[in-house]
């Protein structure tokens, strides 16, 4: 559970190095939440007639209120303040592999291009998945050297 939290532990931390763990470890984390999230405000609209294609404004029996506002609420405060750290956590992820963290910017212009962003979502998922440069690096120290390891508790 510790790697999962680091990221909001170095919220505005764009310097430094980060393990692939710390990166996963995240990732996992919001797609745990968006699924339970998600699954709550799915669990409000009638099933029968969401499955037969009725729009939701025209669905019988569907009364947003209070149910479904908590966790649209809920999703959308955490959707916005893991922005910020998960940019964070990217950029490190590119520094752990000598990267500069422009590399960012890079890959999300390149998924706004239509026809060919997904090879820019594949390509930056390689890239995260891929091992850091092993000892130091003109971003610091590795991150997986235990000598160190006090520096990123």
């Amino acid at each position: 559970m510790e790697w999962m939290f680091m990221p909001y532990r170095r919220y505005f931390d764009f310097n430094g190095r980060s393990c692939r763990k710390e990166y996963w470890m995240y990732v996992l984390l919001l797609l745990i939440i968006y699924a339970v999230l998600g699954g709550a405000i799915a669990a409000q609209v009638p099933l029968s007639q969401m499955m037969d294609g009725t729009p939701l404004a025209n669905i019988r029996d569907f009364k947003p209120g209070f149910g479904l506002f908590v966790p649209s609420v809920l999703l959308g405060g955490i959707m916005l303040g893991s922005l910020i750290p998960g940019l964070a956590v990217t950029v490190r992820r590119f520094h752990d592999q000598n990267m500069s963290g422009w590399f960012l910017v890079v890959f999300l212009v390149i998924k706004m291009i239509p026809y060919v962003g997904w090879l820019g979502t594949i390509a930056n998922l390689v890239l995260m998945a891929r091992r850091g440069t092993a000892g130091a690096n003109r971003y610091g120290a590795d991150p997986l050297d235990t000598a160190v390891a006090s520096v990123f508790e």
